[in-house]
């Protein structure tokens, strides 16, 4: 079975993808220890980087990661309007 890339090319756009810990999720998400929702993955748009729990099945890394992809792209047609550099 295929791997998760670990780039993402989307117009002249390079995303990294990155597999990380929960705690690392966590802290990428903003989110505090007593939060009890759970998070299997999220578009860090100021970094930008898709992070994709590591832990989870890969048929569930890709439904996340295309979940991702979605909000990356709605950030990449902002960037792309403003002329925001690569």
């Amino acid at each position: 079975m295929a791997r998760i890339p670990r780039v993402i090319h989307i117009l002249d756009y390079k995303i990294p993808v990155k597999l990380v810990s929960r705690t690392e999720l966590r802290e990428v998400a903003g989110m505090h220890k007593e939060d009890t929702r759970t998070i299997e993955g999220c578009w860090g748009d100021e970094t930008p980087t898709i992070f994709i729990l590591k832990d989870l099945p890969i048929k569930k890394q890709r439904s996340v990661l295309i979940h991702e992809l979605q909000h990356a792209l709605v950030d990449i047609a902002d960037w792309v309007a403003a002329e925001v550099p690569r």
